[in-house]
């Protein structure tokens, strides 16, 4: 799924999170500063809407990561994955 457009991607609902990168064993940590809480969500891709997988998507803040997840949790069907960021 690496090669899919993040357009094309439709989120289905938070399997997990959000997790703070600092609470992970320090062998998963991601070496990037700005990966500092997650969400793994249950995605789907719009050509293929009935073939589910889990999707990690990571954050500046955790504050950040809890508003997604708190957006995700109001739909009531998938929504497109940059439609949760850009939604008031």
């Amino acid at each position: 799924m690496s090669n899919v457009k993040p357009e094309n991607i439709l989120v289905w609902n938070v399997l997990e999170g959000p997790v703070l990168a600092e609470d992970m064993p320090e062998e998963d940590r991601p070496d990037h500063p700005a990966y500092v809480a997650y969400l793994v969500l249950g995605v789907t891709t719009k050509a293929r809407p009935t073939l589910m997988f889990e999707y990690e998507l990571w954050f500046d803040s955790f504050d950040q990561a809890y508003e997604y997840k708190q957006k995700v949790d109001k739909c009531m069907e998938a929504v497109g994955i940059l439609e949760v960021m850009t939604d008031g």
